[in-house]
């Protein structure tokens, strides 16, 4: 069992060369069978996730050149191996390795890879998200019988190892990790404590923090799933009052906190943001009646009719179940969607390049290595 922090090498077990789709071209693509894909690189060209053959999983890369895998376990133990996060530059994966989960970092298209570490008293954990260069890496560490449950979120830096996040409240027992900025400082996901759960933010000046609620109080929970690259907006979604029960509201939380639903009507349906864009200005989710697009210029749509607003169709019984990442410029979409006769797979939609995103991303990324 791995346990401490420290390099490692893992057999790579394939590789399927794919024709790359053009990052601002007009494409639908899926692939793999059994397969979840959990991020993308701030460029939309590399894609990582996992492919489940129970009892056997392994982690992939899609890069220009083809999938690589990444497996096996060490001998004797459980085959279980996967990617759920990616660096902005694409050149590292984070997630687990072995059934009982050691955060780790691999360099992508290397038998490489770092032990993360666990935080003590923990026995298992995943990483999920990278910096921009992959020098930071964030997850969460778990113990006890159940997961989601009994944990704490972690911050990995290449200079000073692991550092526990702690806990939103002071009754805190669980945080995770489900998005974190490109340099690494802000941190978002889930607090539990004894007044419920509620989505915070960390950052090293203030700790884990709570973020503002539609509607405080123990019953109205709330989540953050993503944050923009940039730290300016949160994703996830918060609790209301609705006919005598809660309902969720997707919405975004500002830098400064305030919160934003993205569907002001409440009309009662469930809804949620999954993904973000680099700017917070594109957004995905889900909601009561399907898969949605939200964006500052027009409004939530519905993500297929939004993709078909682009040139891209997607074919007649393929059924997106949920977008769960966005390219920075907001043109690559990745998530997961069943197919006739085949089953679960990852899938990628490209849309054109709006006039002037291009430049955009570019002075984006400059700016951000300039803070560096």
């Amino acid at each position: 069992m791995i346990m401490a922090g420290g390099l490692r090498r893992v057999v790579l077990v394939g590789c399927v060369t794919l024709c790359a789709a053009a990052v601002h071209g007009q494409t639908f693509d899926h692939f793999i069978s059994g397969a979840n894909l959990f991020d993308l690189s701030s460029n939309g060209a590399v894609s990582v996730g996992i492919m489940t053959a129970f009892p056997a999983s392994r982690g992939y890369a899609r890069t220009a050149s083809g999938i690589v895998w990444f497996g096996d376990p060490d001998p004797g133990e459980p085959a279980f191996a996967a990617f759920r996060g990616v660096s902005g530059d694409g050149r590292y994966g984070v997630g687990k390795y072995s059934f009982q989960g050691t955060p780790v970092r691999n360099l992508i298209g290397t038998s490489d890879y770092d032990t993360l570490g666990l935080i003590q008293g923990y026995n298992r954990g995943w990483a999920t998200r990278a910096s921009f260069d992959g020098s930071v890496v964030s997850g969460w560490c778990e113990r006890g019988p159940n997961s989601d449950f009994d944990g704490q979120a972690f911050r990995w830096t290449e200079a000073g190892g692991l550092q526990p996040l702690g806990f939103a409240r002071s009754t805190g027992v669980y945080t995770n990790v489900r998005g974190m900025s490109a340099d690494g400082n802000s941190i978002v996901g889930r607090s539990d404590s004894a007044t419920g759960f509620e989505a915070y933010r960390w950052t090293p000046e203030t700790g884990a923090v709570p973020l503002v609620s539609l509607t405080a109080g123990f019953n109205f929970p709330s989540e953050a799933s993503g944050i923009s690259d940039d730290g300016a907006w949160v994703v996830g979604y918060s609790s209301y009052l609705f006919e005598g029960s809660d309902r969720q509201s997707a919405v975004r939380w500002s830098r400064a906190g305030v919160i934003q639903e993205l569907d002001p009507t409440r009309s009662g349906a469930a809804a949620w943001c999954t993904s973000v864009n680099g700017d917070g200005t594109v957004i995905a989710g889900y909601s009561g009646t399907g898969l949605f697009v939200w964006t500052e210029a027009q409004g939530a749509m519905d993500a297929v009719a939004y993709f078909g607003s682009h040139g891209v169709t997607i074919p007649a019984g393929h059924g997106l179940i949920r977008i769960t990442a966005i390219s920075d410029d907001g043109t690559v979409f990745g998530g997961d969607l069943r197919v006739p006769g085949r089953g679960l797979e990852s899938f990628l939609v490209t849309i054109p390049c709006p006039s002037g995103c291009a430049l955009g991303v570019v002075a984006w990324l400059a700016a951000l290595r300039r803070r560096r």
